[in-house]
């Protein structure tokens, strides 16, 4: 050891010294029991997003599309057939065909799911580091 350092050492020692032990106060415990008591009870209450009502209403209208639609079957019925002024198909238009083989389709499909991915890897390693 080095001189300066056993002087720190010396100094820091002797203050400890003068400074003694500090003794908590005799109701120290039940303060920090009572502030842990505080904490514990101030927990967040959970509420759901969707509320029971509302997964009810939406469990009906489901059931009742599906029941509408086994009751009712519509074969070759639109709605638009009811609608005369409304004629969609007077209107014609031609859409260009693109024909790709299967491999150059597998290779955009993941190309597009790795894209998509990439922004959701980023942020849970940010969110860890």
């Amino acid at each position: 050891m080095d001189k300066q350092s056993k002087a720190e050492e010396a100094f820091i020692k002797k203050s400890v010294q003068e400074a003694g032990l500090l003794k908590p106060s005799l109701d120290f415990s039940q303060r920090v029991m009572t502030a842990v008591a505080k904490n514990a009870a101030a927990k967040t209450v959970y509420r759901p997003l969707i509320t029971k009502p509302v997964w009810v209403l939406l469990g009906f209208m489901v059931a009742a599309c599906i029941l509408i639609l086994f009751f009712f079957p519509s074969e070759g019925i639109s709605l638009f057939d009811r609608w005369e002024w409304v004629k969609l198909s007077n209107i014609e238009f031609s859409v260009p065909t693109l024909e790709l083989s299967k491999t150059v389709t597998y290779a955009i499909g993941f190309l597009v799911l790795f894209l998509v991915q990439i922004p959701f890897l980023k942020r849970t390693f940010i969110s860890r580091g």
